[in-house]
C-alpha cells in the first residue's frame, strides 16, 4: 500500500517538534498534577513512570526502525496499556497502527488510530492519526468516511497532506472541481516539500483544463 508515501515529511516535522517542546510538554504535565494532588511521592513517581515510558518506546522505534515489528508491536502495545497516561502511549498507538498496516491488519490499525485521536493530548499527534487513518480509508473505497476524517478545525503544518489527500478523495468520488481546489490549496503551501509538491502538479494535469475544469467540473 502507499498510504505512507508522501508521509516522512509529516514524520519529521512531529519529531522536529517533539524534540523542541517535548520535555517542556512532559515536565508541565508533572508540575501540573504535582501542584493539584501535592507531595514529592507523587513527583518522582510520575518521573520514574515517564522514564519507564520512554525507555520503552525508544525500543518500540528501534524494533520499527530495524523492521522488527514481531517484537515491536506486542512492546508498543504495553506502551499504550501500561502507561497510558504519558504522552508516549498515543505515539507508540501509531507505532502499532504502522506496523499493523504494514501487516495488512487495516481493521487493527483504524483502531488505533481512532484511539489516538480520542486520547492524545498534544494536537500535531491527532492529526498525524487523523491523516493516517484519511489515507487508510480512502485506500478502502469509504470515500465519505475518508473525507469526514480530514475534516479537523486546524491542521496547521499538515495543511497541505490534508488537502492533498482530500484531492485525492474528491478525485475519487468524481467531484472535480472540488479536487482542483484541495490540490491547488496544497500546491501553495511553504509547507509541501518539492517531490510532494510535483506530485500534486502531476495531478492538476491529470484533471484536465483548468479554465474548463474550473467553470463545469468536467474535463474538456
Amino acid at each position: 500500500m502507499e498510504i505512507y508515501r508522501s508521509e516522512q515529511e509529516q514524520v519529521d516535522a512531529i519529531k522536529q517538534w517533539w524534540e523542541k517542546n517535548g520535555k517542556f510538554v512532559i515536565v508541565v504535565g508533572v508540575l501540573a498534577i504535582s501542584a493539584t494532588v501535592g507531595g514529592r511521592v507523587w513527583k518522582e513517581y510520575q518521573n520514574n513512570e515517564m522514564g519507564k515510558a520512554s525507555s520503552e518506546f525508544e525500543l518500540v522505534l528501534k524494533g520499527v526502525e530495524s523492521g522488527k515489528p514481531d517484537d515491536a508491536l506486542p512492546r508498543a502495545g504495553r506502551v499504550v496499556e501500561q502507561f497510558s497516561g504519558t504522552a508516549y502511549a498515543p505515539m507508540a498507538a501509531l507505532a502499532q497502527a504502522r506496523m499493523e498496516t504494514d501487516k495488512g491488519d487495516i481493521s487493527s490499525a483504524k483502531l488505533r488510530l481512532n484511539w489516538v485521536i480520542e486520547h492524545a493530548n498534544i494536537d500535531e499527534i491527532k492529526q498525524v492519526a487523523r491523516l493516517r487513518l484519511g489515507r487508510l480509508l480512502y485506500a478502502e473505497g469509504k470515500l465519505d468516511e475518508a473525507l469526514a476524517a480530514t475534516e479537523a478545525s486546524d491542521v496547521g503544518v499538515f495543511r497541505p497532506a490534508f488537502e492533498a489527500l482530500r484531492g485525492d478523495i474528491y478525485a475519487a468520488k468524481g467531484q472535480t472541481v472540488q479536487a482542483r481546489n484541495a490540490y491547488q490549496a496544497a500546491a501553495k503551501s511553504e509547507d509541501l516539500g518539492g517531490q510532494s509538491k510535483s506530485l500534486i502538479e502531476m495531478k492538476l494535469d491529470d484533471l484536465g483544463g483548468q479554465e474548463a475544469t474550473a467553470t463545469t467540473g468536467k474535463k474538456p
